[in-house]
């Protein structure tokens, strides 16, 4: 049985135990979105960003700066920030744009812990 989610401006399809993996992650990835969250949850648009920066997502080409601030307005709040509801689906969707599993980026997001002095 696979389910059909819509990742970005992708389908993609997941079997249960997929789904399960990810689910799995998403405390690790909260930990590390609350380190970059300087004034505490939510998240500022600078912080998003520098979150994927220190993860190295920006450097390949895949991603830019600005796609990141164009997600990050997409997922926002009316305060201008990110919620952690709002960070997951961002993650899905550099996800996409990285061409790569949702799994991979929140191991890979859940491994930065906290930013760097």
């Amino acid at each position: 049985n696979r389910v059909r989610r819509l990742s970005g401006s992708s389908i993609e399809m997941l079997d249960a135990e997929e789904i399960e993996q990810e689910e799995a992650l998403w405390p690790s990835v909260e930990a590390t979105f609350t380190a970059f969250s300087r004034s505490g949850p939510p998240m500022t648009g600078p912080e998003f960003a520098r979150l994927f920066d220190e993860c190295l997502f920006l450097v390949d080409g895949k991603i830019k700066r600005a796609e990141c601030d164009i997600i990050f307005s997409q997922y926002m709040n009316s305060n201008k920030k990110l919620d952690f509801a709002g960070f997951k689906k961002a993650v899905r969707t550099v996800a996409s744009k990285k061409d790569m599993s949702v799994k991979l980026l929140q191991q890979k997001i859940a491994l930065t812990k906290e930013p760097k002095p």
